[in-house]
């Protein structure tokens, strides 16, 4: 009698267990909602930003675009440029650059231009960041500090062309840029001085610098190898992927673990330099946008054929949303949506 009870326990446990599974793997694979895309008239390859009132995201048809979240547009504005880089949200203020040089701040809520200012003639311009109530931007030969209304504060002119500012990492007051030539370069951020600079590797163009909380370093390189490094230039570790194109900036997630895409791979790297997985996209695939991690645990990529991959994070692939087109726009998230756009022109909102 106890036997047969028991089996019969167990059996229903297997049952439950295997029902239970299966709910699990049906919500995790699910394909996500497209909640609405807005088509634009050129390419989108800038990043959206994102709050509360709203989505902000530019083209390379020089046009910026505010729309509410539910795809509706509040306002459309032309700019001199393509604008390939995010925005940047401060308060009601918009901070937007473009290709041709030129950083403009717009109002949030109606698009109005509050000033345009030219940074550096007819070259590319990275995003802009704030801190301490100061903006920085990066171009192909320099980097600037200006006040919120656009008085420029310095400007560190890095000389030749074997540096790569457009993209910098950002402390309390300092601010690190790779270079071509195999050093990172470090500047401060009251004066615009260099404080120091030290060489990394030769021979390897070091790109999209990271920096922690405690002030270490992660850079990556062309040649396919991630550098963690102290603020004295000293390398903690350095991990070597294989792969050389297609170099995406390293991310944390809230488990400080780096992420960082090569050709077809995405890599993640522990903080002590260990692989923790890798995810391999479809054959003749690369990744052509920028990786992004969200609290619940998600990772979202985009690809040159136009797929959008989930993944959870070990690596499991959930879901893919295919656009048709290229997606070099960063995917960023928002109230379980991500937004997105792509070389179609159009900017997509999936609730996942």
């Amino acid at each position: 009698m106890f036997q047969k009870k028991f089996t019969s326990f167990v059996l229903s446990f297997v049952i439950i267990f295997v029902l239970c599974s299966f709910v699990f793997t049906v919500v995790r694979a699910e394909e996500p909602e497209e909640l609405w895309r807005f088509e634009t008239d050129a390419r989108v390859i800038s990043s959206p930003g994102l709050d509360g009132n709203g989505i902000y995201v530019g083209n390379n048809g020089e046009k910026v675009f505010g729309l509410n979240h539910d795809g509706n547009e509040k306002w459309t504005v032309e700019v001199n440029g393509y604008v390939r880089t995010q925005p940047l949200l401060q308060e009601d203020t918009l901070y937007v650059a473009t290709n041709r040089g030129f950083l403009y701040s717009l109002n949030k809520e109606n698009g109005n231009i509050n000033w345009k200012k030219e940074i550096e003639r007819n070259t590319v311009l990275g995003n802009p960041r704030i801190k301490n109530d100061t903006i920085y931007i990066g171009s192909d030969y320099s980097v600037v500090a200006l006040t919120p209304e656009g008085e420029r504060l310095w400007t560190y002119d890095v000389g030749n062309v074997n540096y790569i500012p457009v993209s910098f990492a950002l402390s309390e007051d300092k601010i690190f840029v790779g270079t071509v030539t195999g050093f990172v370069e470090i500047i401060d951020t009251n004066e615009g001085q260099l404080i120091d600079s030290f060489e990394v590797t030769l021979g390897e163009s070091l790109e999209r610098p990271l920096i922690d909380e405690d002030g270490t370093i992660y850079i990556s390189s062309d040649n396919g190898n991630i550098y963690s490094l102290t603020e004295n230039g000293e390398i903690n570790w350095k991990y070597e992927t294989g792969r050389r194109i297609n170099l995406t900036r390293p991310v944390f997630d809230d488990d400080d673990n780096i992420y960082v895409g090569y050709d077809n791979m995405l890599f993640v790297i522990n903080r002590d330099g260990t692989k923790r997985w890798s995810y391999e996209l479809e054959e003749g695939s690369f990744i052509t946008a920028g990786i992004t991690t969200t609290v619940e645990g998600l990772i979202f990529l985009g690809s040159d054929a136009g797929n959008l991959h989930a993944l959870d994070n070990d690596g499991e692939l959930l879901w893919t949303y295919q656009t048709e087109r290229e997606i070099n726009s960063t995917p960023e998230v928002y109230n379980n949506v991500v937004y997105f756009g792509n070389n179609e022109g159009a900017i997509f909102a999936l609730r996942y």
